[in-house]
């Protein structure tokens, strides 16, 4: 009887999504300027060099703003940890804490980059971090 039920339920959710045709809303030039994402170290950085600003053992408030970086028609990763000192825990690809926080930085490797409140980071210093 499971079995029976667990079938008329996954009929219906299995036509979820599914469709002949895709019609994407995203204009055709759009999509011709993608770019992939790079492979190898040049293209996937680590999270080394100095702390921008005072580093505080807490991240405090911040607001967000989205860097993309690209090189040789890829894209480059910001990795997370950039303005943080070791040791840093992650937690899922995140960083859930470091011994201190500076001005400007990234918690995980999508582009964020978190800026203290009440600061006015250049962005050449994300660069440096």
């Amino acid at each position: 009887m499971a079995f029976i039920l667990a079938l008329a339920l996954a009929a219906p959710l299995s036509a979820c999504g599914a469709s002949g045709s895709s019609t994407s809303t995203i204009p055709r030039r759009l999509l011709q300027e993608e770019r992939p994402i790079g492979t190898g170290r040049r293209f996937h950085p680590p999270a080394t060099g100095p702390v921008g600003g005072r580093c505080r053992p807490r991240l405090g408030p911040r607001f967000g703003a989205h860097v993309e970086v690209f090189a040789a028609d890829r894209v480059v990763i910001l990795p997370a940890g950039i303005g943080t000192m070791p040791p840093r825990r992650f937690t899922a690809g995140r960083v859930s804490s470091a011994r201190c926080y500076g001005s400007i930085v990234t918690l995980d490797p999508t582009g964020v980059v978190d800026v203290r409140r009440g600061e006015r980071p250049v962005l050449s210093g994300l660069f440096r971090a």
